[in-house]
């Protein structure tokens, strides 16, 4: 078990000597993280909403100073050498993709790997109106998510049916794969140029095997962590990136599509 706390980056507390002095007394007491939130703007903060109280109501007025999350923790890093940060969470539309991934990975490597980020659609509707290009409905589409190895002759068979369901759906849903053999990045760009896939592929090396065209490797810990166990095996994750429904092998294009426009029907 790991103990950590929340770190205020808006409100009194928030001011630069306390809000350093809270993280390098918490690191020297031992926690092992501290989290960090993530706002850009509060419009209006008195209009119900919030998901996360009874009544609605947001947990604070809007303060007058807040941090923005990703230089508040670059600050804080500077500042600690142990501590954890934590993204609690990053609300992605917020902010262009490829920037913020790049700001992220280099925040991690600054701070010696002490970053953890955890992702949000976000929920304030006049936040988005204010920063965000992306309508509010929009900011989070049902997601097909595919666990993949090259390798796997279930899963060459399936991708030219992706391929047709990406070009045919993409305006409706979000297409991701995920290879969890283990397998590096050439491996894994030649074979979704060779099928034309036209979707995001992520590399997972984490496992203890590296996979390969003709070898099986091990299991990243992405696909440990959705208890992937058989090549492929496909998850439809809902607005609120919940698994709505989760099935292995090849699929049917009637089967995948059905699963989508329920997720989607569901909210």
């Amino acid at each position: 078990m790991q103990i950590g706390f929340n770190l205020p980056n808006s409100g009194p507390l928030s001011a630069v000597g306390s809000m350093t002095r809270i993280a390098t007394e918490g690191e020297a007491m031992g926690f092992d993280y501290l989290t960090m939130t993530d706002h850009v703007v509060l419009p209006d903060t008195k209009v119900p909403g919030y998901p996360y109280s009874e009544s609605g109501e947001f947990y604070e007025e809007a303060p007058i100073e807040r941090h923005e999350q990703i230089v508040g923790m670059a600050w804080i890093a500077a500042k600690t050498a142990r501590i954890r940060l934590v993204a609690a969470v990053l609300v992605v539309p917020h902010r262009p993709a490829v920037l913020a991934a790049k700001m992220l990975a280099t925040l991690d490597v600054l701070s010696g790997g002490r970053l953890v980020v955890g992702i949000g659609a976000g929920w304030l509707k006049s936040e988005f109106d204010a920063v965000v290009t992306t309508p509010f409905p929009e900011r989070g589409k049902v997601t097909l998510l595919e666990f993949f190895a090259t390798w796997c002759p279930h899963c060459q068979a399936e991708a030219p049916h992706l391929r047709r369901l990406a070009m045919l759906d993409a305006h409706r849903y979000d297409f991701v794969s995920v290879n969890a053999d283990s397998e590096d990045a050439p491996s894994v760009f030649a074979f979704h140029r060779y099928f034309g896939l036209p979707y995001p592929a992520l590399v997972d090396r984490s496992g203890t095997l590296p996979g390969s065209f003709s070898s099986p490797g091990s299991a990243g810990k992405a696909a440990q962590a959705y208890g992937m166990e058989a090549f492929p095996t496909f998850y439809v994750i809902d607005r609120q990136g919940r698994v709505w429904w989760a099935g292995d092998s090849e699929q049917p294009d009637a089967k995948l599509q059905q699963e989508l426009a329920a997720a989607a029907a569901h909210g």
